[in-house]
């Protein structure tokens, strides 16, 4: 897990996330803290010592299909966008705060 969730490539200055293997690493999340983005606008945060984050999203089947057919989807679908997720996580942060 250690090395799934060290930086394997470096993305560069100006740059808020790196990626391990198969992980997304938010650097403003400090070390140790590792990123799944899924479709959809689906997230899975850990930041260690022992704080997790899912944000999860109810898609229709219908419109899945259509993505994965290439179509166009039956309705629009509102993600969330990394920044919209961002300031969930911050807001979670400062609530933990003693």
């Amino acid at each position: 897990m250690t090395e799934s969730t060290s930086v394997q490539v470096d993305r560069g200055a100006g740059v808020q996330l790196d990626y391990g293997y198969l992980w997304w690493l938010p650097r403003i999340l400090g070390r140790g803290s590792f990123l799944a983005i899924g479709n959809f606008g689906q997230y899975l945060l850990c930041v260690p010592p022992g704080l997790v984050i899912v944000h999860q999203r109810d898609v229709p089947d219908d419109t899945v299909l259509a993505r994965t057919q290439g179509t166009p989807a039956p309705s629009p679908i509102d993600s969330v966008s990394p920044v919209q997720f961002m300031k969930l996580v911050r807001a979670v942060q400062a609530a933990l705060r003693p």
